[in-house]
């Protein structure tokens, strides 16, 4: 079945103001024509109205895109593609229309930039998978996806459920429309640019040739844009969906990168020096593979990639330079965005186990170590307020010691700020409850006491060293009242 009379559906004032609203709630950035939304904004009607006229009497025409260039983590930089506001307007209310069409059309496996889907149903595919046995996975790496996307065989995929020409029209203008650095117009005959309001549905409408040709196999995947997973329960099945993926990504005209493109066994190796567990990164979280537990158990993993902790200390450190003289709860104020950010990323992680647990009874997948991540990432938080604010305090380098800042900032006197905790939101995820904040402190506190409980029955017969363990409390209370009465 075609769809027919697309255009007529974006003939509509009302469409364009709705599709005005979402790209504004976006914040981006303006294009070639140096129009920001606040510009475009402040003459919101008479602009719509243009736009309006110009659809209607077909003599609507794209600018070419802005190039520019965001810092990957590998230290390379990645090209984005900025249209002009007007031009994101339309896009999104074309995005209106066919992404509903759309839905009906695309695998479940595909998960990225589809409504009421995101990297939860890919964590929770991946849980699904490991639980049934499918140990072997193909971790494929498209090379510049976005950038290589030919412009002929997306509307020739897009003409097989599209009648209405306008509509496919108005998408090759766009693909066609060019991209200006530099002050310099070029064009390729590939490329949809990253930044564009289309281009992630056109991308999922590009490799939705790859879900259902894998799907016709019997191959078991997941698919988040263009990172995808290829699954099976041997090594001959994973091969197998490999040779699929290769000749697929022949017909489409698309490279794999050799760097990055490899095959797993998801299962402990033992050898003589020890054990190794594999691990799959995937969407900034690293999936463990099956090792046996002290107690005979099997169980798989998930944990933070080092690439992930790293970049969310670097983001704290930027949100709390030693230079300022902020009080605690601009501090607070400041640090709680980055970690609700990257917290309630990784929770999605934990609460796919949880919603898997809920439904099957079970899931062998672990978050302790998810959950332990955390817990360093939050001590490097609260390190990082109070050395903000020591010199504000005043005192020498003895009060720098950490046991006196930590008696001065506490827990409880972090959590009365309103400091947000990344464990505490994983541990809501990974448990579906959620705990106030007397529950949460009387956690830390039971955490704390059995620390030292197990350290007092180390040390029990060591009498030096709790002379020494009394005269150092004591010199540290010295220093906190005397602070505290400046």
């Amino acid at each position: 079945m075609k769809w027919h009379n697309l255009y007529g559906r974006l003939l509509s004032y009302q469409r364009l103001y709705e599709a005005w609203l979402k790209v504004k709630a976006n914040q981006g950035a303006g294009g070639v024509d140096g129009i920001s939304l606040s510009a475009f904004e402040s003459k919101l009607e008479e602009n719509l109205q243009e736009l309006f006229s110009d659809l209607k009497a077909k003599a609507y025409k794209p600018l070419p895109v802005l190039r520019r260039y965001i810092p990957k983590r590998n230290g390379k930089k990645r090209p984005l593609g900025l249209p002009s506001i007007r031009d994101k307007v339309v896009q999104q209310a074309v995005v209106d229309i066919l992404q509903p069409l759309y839905e009906t059309e695309f695998h479940p496996a595909s998960v990225g930039f589809r409504p009421g889907k995101g990297a939860f149903n890919a964590f929770g595919r991946i849980i699904h998978l490991m639980e049934q046995g499918y140990v072997w996975v193909y971790d494929a790496d498209i090379k510049g996806y976005f950038d290589c996307i030919d412009h002929r065989i997306l509307l020739g995929i897009m003409k097989r459920r599209i009648a209405d020409r306008s509509i496919l029209d108005l998408i090759w203008q766009w693909l066609k429309a060019g991209v200006v650095e530099n002050g310099v117009r070029s064009f390729s005959k590939a490329g949809s640019p990253q930044g564009g309001v289309i281009s992630p549905l056109l991308a999922n409408i590009y490799l939705n040739e790859l879900d259902w040709e894998l799907n016709r196999a019997g191959v078991q995947f997941v698919r988040y844009a263009d990172d995808f997973l290829v699954f099976a329960k041997d090594e001959e099945g994973v091969k197998h969906g490999e040779a699929i993926v290769r000749d697929v990504m022949r017909r489409l005209k698309l490279e794999l990168s050799a760097e990055k493109t490899n095959t797993l066994h998801l299962m402990e190796k033992r050898t003589f020096n020890g054990r190794t567990i594999p691990e799959l990164e995937y969407l900034g979280v690293a999936i463990q593979g099956w090792f046996r537990k002290r107690d005979g158990t099997w169980s798989f993993g998930l944990r933070c990639t080092s690439d992930a902790m790293k970049a969310f200390r670097e983001a704290i450190k930027e949100q709390t330079p030693k230079t300022h003289t902020l009080s605690l709860d601009a501090l607070v104020k400041r640090v709680n965005p980055v970690i609700l950010g990257k917290a309630a990323y990784w929770a999605q992680a934990a609460k796919a186990v949880q919603v898997y647990k809920s439904v099957r009874g079970q899931c062998r997948c672990a978050t302790a170590l998810l959950a332990q991540q955390a817990t360093r990432l939050d001590a490097y938080v609260r390190q990082r307020i109070r050395r903000c604010r020591l010199p504000q305090r005043g005192g020498g380098k003895t009060y720098r010691r950490v046991n006196t800042l930590s008696s001065i900032y506490t827990h409880e006197c972090f959590v009365g700020a309103g400091l947000q905790y990344a464990e505490r939101i994983i541990w809501d995820a990974a448990t579906g409850l959620s705990l106030t904040d007397d529950e949460h402190l009387a956690i830390i506190r039971q955490r704390r006491t059995k620390v030292a409980s197990a350290k007092r029955q180390r040390k029990a017969g060591d009498t030096v060293y709790w002379a020494k363990r009394a005269a150092a409390y004591e010199r540290a209370q010295k220093r906190i009242r005397k602070f505290e009465s400046k």
